[in-house]
Formats: structure tokens, C-alpha cells, sequence
């Protein structure tokens, strides 16, 4: 049985060749495009499970690929997306993240650690696809439309559905004695607090992203405009993780 189609962006025919053995000996369906314009052509017209993408191609660039992706229709926007980069290449971490990718790999790697990766991006996707269904199709109701364990669902990944939703609320995050909350409006954070006290957001992402453990709920609320000026998840993550970024890894990137 098929673990689904994974698409891979990369112009290295050694390289592509390795992804498409060990993708396939592993159970996926793999197509490979040398080109970003080809290949995110291809992933618009059938949306893949996952797909790899390396940083160097001949016409675009994969971040260029990262910024198409999820700036497109719903049906795409949140594949899960690999970006391959240079050993060299420090700043990819980094840019990864501000563009939208999930995870980043540093090449020489191996390829069972891709396939682990892949592995992760796809199950990642699947939650994230059971918690936007999950969530509720009245707007203005004031109800806890999303709720779940921080192990089983990492905070990044649940601002990220807020975000792709559009939606407006608070956002509660408790790891005992610590809760804190984050106020959204469509999908752009706005405020928040820790333990009842306000905060600035990107001190608070610091203090909950290093939370293995605990509960989130999401409390609807009236749709709200965007805050002005707007301050992306992506954004605020980056300023949030920007002392103890390691190049390579991208935080949350795991989905867990």
C-alpha cells in the first residue's frame, strides 16, 4: 500500500536519483522535477503528501517554491515542505522558517534520515488536517472550537492552522504553574499574557515554545480585523528563536 506521493524538487540527477530509490524501496510514490517552475506546476495539479525541495534549482530558488506554496490554494497551501541546503549555507535555517518550510536538511545526508523526516512531515500533516476539520464552522460562537495535549501537537503547529484559518479568539496555553494566552485576530496575533500578566508576543513565544508538555485550547471569538501593523507566526517565531537557532533545524519543525 502506498504511504502517498512525495514530490522532489532537485536538479542533482545523483542526488534525485538516491531520494527516488529509497523513497520508493520505503513505500512512497516519488516524481522528480529539476525545475522549481515545473515541479510546483506539477504539485498544483496533484498536491503530494510531502515534497522536497533544495534550495538550488536552475530557474527559481526553493524559497521562491516555499513562498508560491503557501501562498496558494487551500487544496496545497499546507504540504508539508523539506528544504535541502548546503552545509555552508547558515542563513537557510533561518529563511526557511520566514518563507513557511517545515523542515530543513543539510546536505551530504542520509537518506534513511530524509525518509525518517519525510516520515514526520506526513503524519504532522495528517493531525494538522484532523484539527482544521475539527474546528468549528461558526465564527462568532464563544466555544473552545480546538483543544489537545502539547505533546501531541506542537504549539507551533497549532498557530499555524490559527493562522492559515484566519481565525480570531484566544488562544490558552497551560503547563503547570505557567498559562499563558495569545489573542488573535484573523489569524494574526495581537496580544497575550503570561500567567495574567501582559506581555510582549515574542516574549511569550520564548517562554511557551520550550513547553514539552501541557494542554492548548483555542476559545473562538468574533471575527476580528488583522492587528496593524501585521506580525506574522512566522515572523515573531523567527525573533523568538533567533539567540538559539542551530543552522539546519528549524524549531517545531518535528510537529510533535
Amino acid at each position: 500500500m502506498s504511504r502517498g506521493q512525495v514530490v522532489v524538487l532537485e536538479d542533482d540527477d545523483w542526488v534525485a536519483r538516491l531520494l527516488e530509490t529509497g523513497l520508493a524501496e520505503h513505500g512512497y510514490q516519488v516524481t522528480v522535477s529539476g525545475e522549481a517552475l515545473a515541479g510546483f506546476q506539477r504539485i498544483c495539479h496533484t498536491p503530494p503528501a510531502c515534497i522536497i525541495c533544495d534550495v538550488t534549482l536552475p530557474d527559481f530558488d526553493g524559497y521562491w517554491v516555499v513562498h508560491q506554496l503557501r501562498s496558494a490554494s487551500s487544496g496545497v497551501s499546507a504540504t508539508p515542505l523539506l528544504l535541502l541546503s548546503s552545509v555552508d549555507d547558515e542563513g537557510a535555517a533561518l529563511r526557511g522558517l520566514q518563507v513557511g518550510a517545515d523542515a530543513l536538511m543539510t546536505k551530504p545526508f542520509r537518506v534513511d534520515e530524509v525518509i525518517a523526516q519525510v516520515d514526520a512531515l506526513v503524519d504532522m500533516a495528517g493531525r494538522v488536517s484532523t484539527a482544521r476539520a475539527a474546528l468549528s464552522d461558526d465564527r462568532t460562537a464563544p466555544t473552545e472550537a480546538l483543544r489537545g495535549n502539547i505533546e501531541e501537537m506542537s504549539i507551533v503547529t497549532v498557530l499555524t492552522i490559527l493562522e492559515m484559518e484566519r481565525r480570531s479568539g484566544e488562544l490558552k496555553l497551560a503547563c503547570d504553574p505557567m498559562v499563558a494566552t495569545i489573542d488573535l485576530g484573523s489569524g494574526y496575533p495581537s496580544g497575550g499574557t503570561i500567567n495574567g500578566q501582559k506581555k510582549e508576543l515574542v516574549a511569550i513565544l520564548r517562554q511557551v515554545l520550550g513547553w514539552k508538555t501541557g494542554a492548548f485550547s483555542f476559545r473562538v471569538g468574533p471575527d476580528a480585523p488583522a492587528p496593524q501593523p501585521k506580525r506574522t507566526i512566522a515572523g515573531m517565531l523567527v525573533e523568538a528563536v533567533l539567540p538559539a537557532a542551530q543552522p539546519g533545524q528549524l524549531p517545531g519543525a518535528r510537529g510533535g
